[in-house]
């Protein structure tokens, strides 16, 4: 149990292995299983959020890149996400998924799934939120390059781009394997689990 709480606190193989006494691979393994426990809980979690009267922030970030172009090249995995704000503040329910590419038609088609008619979406600029309005949605943009709340429309991202930023720091800094980055945006945040 004390493995368990200890991953689950975000300290290292490492350290957890000289506290306890136990090799790095034992400690690994309960580490994935872990994972995969939330990862069930996580796929089961995934709700529509949003809905008439509420308001919702999506965005797509790339979740692989050389930084200043440094570093063996690695495949880029871009990650789609929404988070339903509350009324009195504050994030709640959401989803994130790693999509095949951000096109319009991939990022539509996860909007249309996953946020419910009738929603008031924020987005950035990117061309491929454009046809939101389509589809029974309100939608409101913000140019990051003027500002990062639109005072006029209220149109902001920050919810979302908290959340990118919050699973960014779950990851080691030495990279992860592409397989296992799903089970390691359910296990990052107990927040996210509970969407």
């Amino acid at each position: 149990m004390r493995i368990l709480l200890w991953y689950w606190e975000g300290i290292s193989i490492k350290h957890i292995s000289r506290f306890i006494g136990i090799d790095r691979k034992t400690i690994g393994f309960w580490g994935s299983v872990v994972r995969v426990v939330c990862m069930n809980v996580w796929n089961e979690s995934q709700v529509q959020i949003g809905g008439e009267g509420k308001t919702a922030e999506i965005d797509e970030a790339v979740w692989r890149r050389r930084k200043f172009k440094r570093g063996r090249r690695k495949e880029q995995i871009w990650i789609f996400g929404g988070v339903e704000r509350l009324e009195g503040g504050g994030a709640g329910p959401r989803f994130v998924m790693i999509v095949p590419n951000r096109r319009k038609e991939t990022l539509l088609l996860i909007t249309l799934e996953r946020i419910r008619p009738g929603t008031t979406i924020m987005s950035d600029e990117w061309k491929a939120y454009s046809t939101s309005n389509l589809h029974n949605y309100i939608h409101k943009t913000i140019c990051h390059k003027r500002y990062f709340v639109d005072h006029e429309s209220g149109a902001c991202t920050n919810s979302i781009e908290g959340l990118w930023g919050t699973l960014r720091k779950s990851f080691s800094p030495y990279g992860v394997r592409k397989s296992l980055i799903p089970d390691h945006f359910s296990h990052a945040n107990g927040e996210i689990i509970e969407g």
